[in-house]
């Protein structure tokens, strides 16, 4: 007797680090399977971590709570019957392979079944049906949310592939943050696939999400100290904790409802980067306020001053994240500061420097669950987851004739015995991907972005594509570009640049090649998806430094770009 097996991935917060997102138990999804024996489909979940070490087995199922909920449905992706109604899927240490749908201590025959379900009495073992062409699986978890507290509707796989909610989560943020939300997960015994005899792993992601704010600066002969921070652009006042502020009150807060929905599925939509994606939006509940605020606890000073450089910056409370809701709408995110420049030539002057300006684009504030945001401000001296039949490669298939009856590239093999149903459970300490900006504290802001960058050197980037926005303006052709800089004399710095692009300086030994420019609608997100933004590009090379320039025909605003 055959047997089926789930193993949800739990995805937890992305952040940096590497990750070998290798399943717990020592054996993928897809590892080969001997078709004579056994196999169940266990549940489990797999979370991504600050260190991007995979966890396992407790591990994963104390992020879970123990507990997971899966609905799953067969058919063919349009007309679906159901096959586990809202089954609650629980965590026993030591207790795999002693039933067939228990293989990775994952356990759902023999309990009772979620309140969202119909199911009456028991949960029962489910065996995969290969007359069917798919199943689909949608799973959540409460994590280590208080149930109480937090209302889950049903799932509802009618409204997979639109824009309609297939469930909702309903509590206050800070509940909400510790629950996870499992990408779909579709097997498929058509196209020729065959996908049934092997683990179904939802592949979790906590709902909340990470975001976390830093600064350097590199103003010859100055260090920066007694950051202070405004709430709004308008305020008098500026106060020791950092805040990042919005033009209206859009971010999520206080008591809501997250509404989850699966737009992109099908196997014609296979090949997309949003396949199965799970997709999150927050609304405030009746008569709660959104905020127009992200508020940090302290900026961690470098040796007592900003950081200098970018390997030194200083970060808010040490590098720690603050979890919050997703926002995938996104916002323009406002950084309005006064600080304290101090010369480095002994002599204690001070100039203290006021509502100092940055804007980082919405298009890179598009917060989706289970990622992590880090902004970086850089201060220069320019500053303001047999029942039938499978389909198997024909072993005469010729391939140098027309595919069709006669020779069919795949033929239909007699599927015997029944595959029951098993659970598992991974946590993965990290999602693939960080975001990381770094913004000109400036008039316009200037904002450059490299997929997967993540400072860590001296040097801002590495070499291979850049992308640059400016605030409030659109890029063309004509009224940006890019140079190679290269000096014999002065320090290349953004006053000097700018003044020499302006015609204000000559002499100082930057030499400035042109690089021209490409102007792009869209770059590469960290989740895989395309983020619609009006940018720059331009391939930078390692120990290069570069300078963006954007003219409004009166003057020149310029960035400095350092390549490791």
């Amino acid at each position: 007797m055959r047997k089926f097996y789930f193993i949800s991935a739990i995805t937890a917060l992305s952040l940096a680090g590497c990750s070998s997102d290798e399943y717990l138990g020592g054996e993928g999804p897809n590892s080969p399977e001997n078709p004579t024996q056994g196999k169940a489909i266990a549940f489990g979940g797999k979370s991504f971590a600050t260190t991007r070490a995979d966890h396992e087995g407790a591990d994963a199922a104390g992020l879970l709570g123990d507990n997971f909920v899966v609905m799953g449905v067969k058919g063919d992706g349009t007309t679906r019957t159901t096959v586990f109604d809202h089954y609650n899927v629980n965590y026993k240490a030591s207790t795999a392979n002693t039933t067939e749908s228990n293989t990775k201590d994952w356990e759902y025959v023999g309990l009772d079944p979620h309140a969202n379900s119909s199911t009456t009495g028991k949960q029962t073992i489910k065996y995969w049906d290969y007359s069917t062409k798919q199943y689909d699986y949608v799973a959540f978890s409460y994590g280590t949310a208080t149930k109480a507290n937090v209302t889950y509707t049903k799932i509802d796989p009618s409204k997979l592939g639109t824009s309609d909610a297939v469930y909702t989560v309903t509590g206050t943020a800070a509940e909400l943050t510790k629950t996870y939300v499992a990408d779909l997960v579709t097997l498929y015994n058509s196209n020729g696939l065959d996908q049934y005899n092997t683990t179904v792993t939802p592949k979790f992601r906590s709902l909340g999400t990470k975001v976390r704010m830093a600064f350097y600066e590199t103003i010859p002969g100055y260090s920066v100290k007694d950051v202070k921070f405004y709430t709004d652009a308008t305020s008098t006042t500026p106060a020791a904790a950092p805040t990042l502020f919005t033009a209206t009150a859009v971010l999520p807060s206080g008591e809501g409802t997250m509404t989850v929905t699966y737009p992109t599925v099908g196997y014609s939509n296979i090949e997309e980067s949003d396949y199965n994606k799970a997709h999150v939006e927050f609304a405030q509940a009746t008569g709660v306020d959104a905020a127009s605020t992200l508020d940090f606890t302290e900026l961690t000073y470098t040796a007592g001053k900003l950081g200098e450089t970018s390997a030194t910056a200083s970060y808010v409370d040490n590098k720690a994240y603050t979890v919050i809701l997703p926002n995938e709408a996104g916002a323009n995110l406002q950084l309005r500061i006064k600080y304290t420049l101090v010369s480095n030539d002994g002599s204690a002057e001070e100039i203290v420097v006021d509502n100092a300006t940055a804007v980082v684009p919405a298009a890179y504030a598009q917060w989706k669950p289970n990622y992590a945001y880090t902004y970086i401000f850089k201060i220069s001296d320019k500053t303001n987851g047999s029942t039938g039949t499978k389909l198997v490669p024909n072993p005469n298939f010729d391939p140098d004739q027309p595919e069709g009856p006669t020779n069919p590239k795949y033929i239909e093999e007699v599927v015997e015995g029944l595959t029951p149903i098993t659970f598992d459970a991974v946590v993965v300490d990290t999602e693939e991907g960080i975001q990381e900006t770094i913004t000109t504290v400036s008039t316009p802001s200037i904002t450059t972005y490299q997929e997967g960058a993540v400072v860590t050197a001296n040097d801002e980037y590495k070499a291979g594509d850049i992308y640059t926005t400016v605030d409030n303006v659109t890029l063309t052709a004509t009224n940006c570009g890019y140079y190679e800089a290269t000096t014999t004399g002065a320090e290349i710095t953004e006053a000097i640049v700018k003044d020499q692009l302006d015609g204000k300086v000559s002499g100082t030994g930057i030499t400035l090649s042109p690089k021209g420019v490409t102007i792009v609608d869209e770059i590469p997100g960290v989740d895989g998806n395309k983020i619609s933004v009006n940018a720059a590009k331009l391939d930078i090379y390692s120990g290069k430094t570069y300078v963006f320039n954007y003219t409004d025909g009166s003057q020149n605003y310029v960035k400095i770009i350092k390549v490791q």
